[in-house]
């Protein structure tokens, strides 16, 4: 007695997707990226101010917090500022707020 039987293959049809079929942002036309030395100089300002944030954190946290018990958190504060400096830095920040706002809004991004 055979312990698995033969099948045949299928016929039905398959299920194919395309990127066309996820317009999960509704581009059209090119994405336009501009460099900004503004943006640079807004971007190290944060940047500085989130690693200060992340090495005076027992300092903030004692002042402004509720002690050690809050270390980790301004850590973790201090580490999304940095982030976001890095992002402004790049001028990401307007294609990410822009993409952001066309999901909700659902128009087209310029």
């Amino acid at each position: 007695m055979p312990l698995a039987k033969k099948t045949t293959p299928s016929t039905a049809p398959a299920i194919t997707a395309s990127l066309d079929n996820f317009k999960l942002f509704h581009y059209t036309k090119t994405m336009n990226w501009n460099y900004s030395i503004g943006w640079l100089f807004v971007g190290i300002l944060i940047l500085a101010i989130g690693t200060a944030i992340t090495v005076f954190y027992q300092k903030i946290s004692d002042t402004w917090a509720s002690g050690p018990a809050s270390y980790e958190r301004v850590k973790l504060i201090g580490i999304i500022v940095a982030v976001i400096g890095l992002i402004v830095m790049a001028n990401l920040h307007t294609l990410i707020l822009s993409a952001c706002t066309s999901l909700i809004f659902k128009q087209p991004l310029k």
